[in-house]
């Protein structure tokens, strides 16, 4: 009797401490499964960090190329004003020689008409 008390004590302690490994077992599986849950958090976190951040690379990258484009065209136009008014500037200039050619050529047929009837006078 004494053996079958002691007997039933043991499985009864053993039993207790498979249902303490058991609870210690599950814990730490409780624990890992959060652990990994937190890191797998965190590595979703940064992949949509790094995302967001290659977004707005991007877009800035278009940014700065629009921009780029908008400069090259100004600098064009720039460059167009500055033909056309070269090319004024070399018109006006010509004009000017031309007008005072025909002054000039105005002036010698005046003095040559004069200069016919003086002989016409005399």
């Amino acid at each position: 009797m004494a053996s079958e008390r002691a007997e039933e004590k043991r499985r009864r302690e053993d039993e207790r401490e498979r249902e303490r490994r058991f609870r210690e077992h599950q814990r730490a599986n409780n624990e890992r499964a959060r652990e990994e849950a937190r890191l797998r958090q965190a590595q979703e976190k940064e992949a949509l960090r790094l995302e967001k951040d290659a977004i707005r690379q991007e877009k800035d990258a278009e940014k700065r190329k629009l921009l780029e484009a908008k400069a090259a065209e100004r600098q064009r136009l720039e460059d167009e004003r500055d033909r056309i008014q070269q090319a004024k500037m070399a018109l006006e200039a010509e004009l000017e020689e031309a007008e005072a050619c025909f002054k000039e050529r105005c002036e010698e047929r005046r003095q040559l008409r004069l200069q016919y009837v003086r002989n016409l006078l005399s």
